[in-house]
């Protein structure tokens, strides 16, 4: 089930409040305490993980912590130290705030209008956004989608941030239906539908109807098109024929002739310059000339 245009994503975020303490991991934003037993002058009461992930510690210099445990950190230091010829250094990791980003990301919830849960509207060829870990592509299958998501909140915050993502509402295709039937309009395409289908969905046709003269036209996203012609009266009880094995397909145009009109492709063009704005579903400009 590709995700595209219409629908609506929800994306939830759960706290683990299962998560034991020692496997805690260190985030930026956390305020630590560097304990070095013995050796006060390297100690440190408050440092802040950078946005890097970096802290700064005297003699060592500049190291990344962001994701390691309390205890990893502890020994990563304590190493460190040992290479710069400090004597058996037995350094203690500490949080004092914790989850910084978390709270960060629980607090920018407070914009949205359900709490715990962004709704995000899809648009096509337009990736969404979400916090912390930015532009996300959506023109896939929900699964590649929620996998995705759930993979790169993993990587930032770890066992500590449940992510769910679905797929709030599906959009209805639809279609239009044009020129001489009782009902014109676009209708809903809830399961497959052929252009005959389509013309008894707009109460089919009116006493100046063509029915061998019936377009189907479908736009593209750069503002082409195709089109096909069907006679609907030609093999209407043989289940081969080309009118009763084409499926439309979401946005399709069809287009019903009047009996009478020599030039169909400026009829063509009448109905669609008469009835669709000048900008398509797409965004695109829409070829109205025949």
């Amino acid at each position: 089930m590709v995700v595209t245009t219409g629908d609506i994503l929800e994306v939830r975020y759960y706290l683990e409040a299962r998560v034991q303490k020692a496997l805690y991991q260190l985030g930026v934003g956390d305020v630590i305490r560097v304990e070095v037993d013995g050796y006060p002058e390297l100690s440190r009461e408050q440092i802040e993980i950078l946005p890097d992930g970096t802290v700064s510690l005297p003699v060592i210099g500049t190291i990344n912590i962001a994701g390691q445990s309390t205890s990893d950190a502890s020994r990563f230091i304590a190493t460190r130290y040992t290479q710069y010829q400090v004597k058996d250094p037995i350094v203690v990791v500490s949080v004092m705030e914790g989850q910084q980003r978390l709270k960060r990301l629980l607090e920018s919830r407070r914009f949205q209008a359900e709490g715990d849960t962004f709704v995000i509207p899809v648009y096509q060829g337009v990736p969404i956004s979400l916090p912390f870990i930015g532009v996300v592509a959506v023109d896939r299958p929900l699964e590649e989608i929620q996998e995705d998501i759930a993979a790169r909140y993993a990587k930032e915050f770890g066992t500590q941030l449940n992510v769910v993502v679905n797929l709030r509402q599906r959009e209805v295709p639809t279609a239009s239906v044009m020129g001489e039937v009782k009902v014109p309009g676009r209708i809903n395409m809830s399961q497959a539908l052929t252009p005959m289908g389509a013309i008894a969905a707009a109460g089919g046709y009116t006493e100046v109807a063509d029915p061998e003269r019936v377009a189907v036209i479908r736009f593209s996203p750069g503002g082409s098109y195709q089109r096909w012609i069907f006679n609907m009266r030609e093999d209407v009880n043989d289940a081969n024929a080309a009118q009763h094995n084409f499926t439309l397909a979401k946005n399709d145009v069809v287009v019903v002739i009047r009996t009478g009109v020599a030039d169909l492709n400026l009829a063509i063009a009448q109905y669609i310059r008469n009835n669709i704005p000048v900008t398509s579903y797409f965004g695109a400009t829409i070829p109205i000339g025949p």
